[in-house]
């Protein structure tokens, strides 16, 4: 459901978890991906690695910190759908 990718300082993000309560399957089984980020960000020789990954069973492996931040923005966007639903009715 996401996807991080980092190199050097930069982390790259793909989260259907934070767009949406339940949220769909970024990337199915034996699937493939296309990760859309400007190379202009990156250095030359500089190593991508996947930083962390989150599960459709609500698993996930990874950076602990690139998790945190993942969870919070995606607590962050929660709250905000719920306050913009809120002032619509």
């Amino acid at each position: 459901m996401g996807l991080s990718l980092s190199a050097g300082n930069l982390t790259f993000s793909d989260d259907n978890g934070i767009g949406q309560d339940n949220p769909k399957i970024l990337i199915a089984p034996n699937d493939s991906y296309t990760f859309q980020e400007s190379v202009a960000n990156l250095k030359g020789n500089e190593t991508i690695r996947v930083s962390a990954v989150f599960y459709a069973d609500n698993s996930e492996e990874g950076d602990e910190a690139v998790r945190k931040n993942i969870h919070e923005e995606r607590e962050r966007q929660r709250q905000k759908r719920i306050k913009d639903s809120k002032e619509k009715n």
